[in-house]
């Protein structure tokens, strides 16, 4: 059995990893290829973080795992392993890390109106340029610090300074959360 991650890092890692995979899916083997493109539209668990502006997502079951060497894994070691590791031991230690889930499939889209998260439309890129669909069940969990978009986050900063610089009473900061949810 392989290792979990137990680290942000670790999984940023994995899915760095899976990443280059990807990019550079022609020149793979065989067999790795095709279990990389057959775990796309069944993968109901994924992660993602934003780098540079981009959001980059990859299953769990490939990103929450470790080569024995505490490496992330890469498609050979996927290969080798994928029906000894487990979706749902990889999808516990990523979430025991911290973050927030957005709905991915078809299920969670057709029970909501909302637009779907940047990290979500990821997912769906991606599986569409196999040519594949996620998973109708699948969510794309955004670790912490991730959960919000990268040119969001100076103006969500400046917003808390200034609030925390008015020492607004609990029940001043109750009556600006609810005319900011009124938005």
């Amino acid at each position: 059995m392989l290792p979990t991650v137990t680290s942000p890092a670790e999984v940023e890692a994995g899915i760095l990893a899976l990443d280059a995979a990807l990019k550079r899916f022609n020149q793979l083997p065989a067999r790795e290829a095709a279990d990389l493109r057959q775990a796309l539209p069944r993968a109901r668990s994924w992660v993602a973080v934003q780098k540079n502006g981009q959001w980059l997502v990859g299953f769990s079951k490939f990103v929450g795992h470790l080569q024995t060497s505490g490496a992330a894994l890469t498609p050979a070691a996927y290969a080798a392993h994928r029906r000894q590791i487990s979706g749902t031991d990889s999808e516990r230690a990523i979430r025991r890390l911290g973050g927030t889930s957005f709905p991915v499939g078809s299920m969670a889209r057709n029970a909501s109106a909302a637009p779907l998260h940047p990290a979500a439309q990821a997912v769906q890129t991606l599986c569409r340029g196999f040519g594949k669909q996620p998973n109708s069940l699948a969510e794309v969990y955004v670790l912490r610090g991730h959960e919000i978009p990268e040119e969001e986050r100076d103006k969500l900063a400046i917003l808390i300074a200034a609030v925390e610089a008015a020492k607004l009473t609990r029940k001043g900061r109750q009556e600006l959360v609810a005319r900011i949810e009124a938005l």
